[in-house]
Parts: C-alpha cells; sequence; structure tokens
C-alpha cells in the first residue's frame, strides 16, 4: 500500500508484507533499470536509521518476530513483524505499522518496559511507484539493492519488467543480511551503520 506521503503509509496499518531484494552493483545501475521499467518516483533518496527493539532475553527474536522503530528525519513508524516465511523465493510475513509523532518518546516507553536496541542499521532509500507494487532502491553499508513490495502477481509482473533473474533473489532482511557479512568479515562493527563521514548531517 503506498500513501501520498511519499511510499510511507500513515496511521496504522496490518498487512502480509510480501517482498524480494536483488543485488545491484551500484545506484545507477538501480536507477537506470526502475527508468526502463517506467517507475514513478514517490519520494527521492533520503537517510533512514532503523532500530530493533527486544528484551535482554531476546523474546522477540526467539519467536522468529521483530520490532522496529524506524526514523526519516522529522517522522517515525513504529513495526511489529511476525515469523516469516519463505515461498517460492519471496519473504511473507504479517506486519503492524503505525506512524508516531515522537519518535524518541517511543523509545523511552520501550526502554522502560525493560526492552533495549539489540540492532540498528541505516540506508539511503528512494522510493518507487511501478505499477502496483512499491520498489525501493536502497543503499547499504553492504551494497547497492532494490526491493520489491506488493502482490506476489505484481512483483512477479516488476521482476519481468526489470530484466531481474530469481536466482538472484534475495528473501533475507537486511539483520540478516549483515548477520551473514559479520561471519565473512569479523571486524565489522556490530551495527551496519555507514561510517562517519557517510551519514547526513
Amino acid at each position: 500500500m503506498v500513501s501520498e506521503t511519499g511510499g510511507r503509509k500513515t496511521g496504522v496499518g496490518i498487512k502480509v508484507e510480501r517482498e524480494v531484494k536483488f543485488p545491484m552493483s551500484s545506484w545507477q545501475q538501480g536507477e537506470v533499470m526502475l527508468m526502463r521499467a517506467q517507475g514513478e518516483v514517490l519520494e527521492p533518496r533520503y537517510f533512514e536509521l532503523n532500530s530493533l527493539f527486544d528484551f535482554p532475553t531476546g523474546t522477540l527474536r526467539k519467536r522468529g518476530e521483530a520490532l522496529r522503530l524506524r526514523r526519516v528525519q522529522d517522522r517515525g513508524w513504529l513495526t511489529f513483524k511476525g515469523p516469516a516465511q519463505t515461498v517460492e523465493g519471496m519473504k511473507h510475513r504479517d506486519e503492524y505499522e503505525t506512524t508516531l509523532d515522537d519518535a524518541d518518546a517511543l523509545e523511552r516507553i520501550l526502554v522502560t518496559l525493560g526492552m533495549e536496541e539489540q540492532f540498528r542499521y541505516e540506508k539511503y532509500r528512494q522510493t518507487y511507484r511501478l505499477r502496483d507494487i512499491e520498489a525501493c532502491l536502497d543503499e547499504t553499508p553492504i551494497g547497492f539493492f532494490i526491493e520489491l513490495e506488493g502482490e506476489v502477481d505484481g512483483i512477479e509482473e516488476a521482476i519481468r519488467n526489470l530484466e531481474l533473474l530469481m536466482d538472484r533473489a534475495l528473501s533475507l532482511d537486511y539483520p540478516t543480511l549483515y548477520a551473514d557479512h559479520r561471519r565473512r568479515f569479523p571486524a565489522a562493527p556490530r551495527f551496519m551503520v555507514f561510517p562517519e563521514d557517510r551519514q547526513p548531517r
């Protein structure tokens, strides 16, 4: 579901998240592919900070769930994600999301309730409408990706229009991709964040 606020839902949303990612060699490659597929830019490139909260015992993680606090400039969203399943290469999971007037206040509430920030990840994102789905072009500390989210038929059509190959599809979320990255590069920092000179001022 795409809103008029530029690619993010407003109010409270309950849905089944269906998404898949494809690695890109560069930001430019992703832009060219989306333009050729007649993608409409909903929100130009912006910086996004995401924090995953859980209890110290990892209650949510052990159940395959996630609670994410997202910040984009002065806007905020709180999202709960249920356990994920991969069906034909696409990730499916229940998702509950609401907008926030004060993300800092919500974070203080979570900490007061005994939760901790377990993981943090950053990205630069540009959102597109690609027919009936949302397409996101992401730059992350571990590479560039196009993420497609929507109904299965719409995602499959977008994959064909973008001339992507399903054998390159990734159904993993960014925390899991970063955990794989750290296994290959043990010296990588704990959180998936850009160097100080890459972060917006």
